[in-house]
């Protein structure tokens, strides 16, 4: 997940809001923490750092929207949901936090989500070389049919 979502901030990053709007949303957040103590002001303005970017969420679904477009029909993975299960889990084995009802622990899922990311990092990393698609389908053909992976 980490690789993940590093590869994206590192070669794909963009920022939700221009920034025109993320300073002025900065402007507006400061003004109004104004009235508050000084722990709470400082707590929130820290965060206001990071407010103009992507989450892991968002970055994966990307990955994974972008590899699911590639391969259609032949890989059943469904970004959206099967990512919120990986983040999901991973936050909460990360952190041991509370618990949605899409974390998964059993050892079927974990080794599921390592070869989805797998895949989706693998093919990320073939476009970003520049192949054509149909060199990329080849490259993953070969060596992820077998696996099981695709149908």
């Amino acid at each position: 997940m980490a690789f993940s979502e590093g590869y994206h901030r590192a070669i794909r990053d963009h920022l939700p809001l221009t920034r025109n709007q993320a300073s002025a949303a900065r402007s507006a957040i400061k003004e109004a923490l104004k009235a508050v103590d000084r722990e709470s002001r400082d707590l929130f303005l820290t965060s206001l750092a990071y407010a103009n970017s992507l989450s892991q969420r968002k970055r994966i679904v990307e990955l994974a929207t972008d590899t699911k477009l590639l391969l259609g029909k032949h890989w059943d993975f469904e970004p959206n949901d099967e990512c919120r299960a990986m983040v999901d889990t991973r936050n909460w084995m990360t952190h041991w936090g509370g618990r949605t009802k899409y974390v998964r622990d059993d050892p079927e899922s974990l080794v599921w989500f390592c070869r989805h990311l797998e895949l989706i990092a693998y093919v990320a990393i073939l476009r970003d070389l520049k192949l054509t698609e149909d060199e990329i389908l080849d490259a993953v053909g070969n060596g992820w049919v077998l696996e099981n992976l695709l149908s």
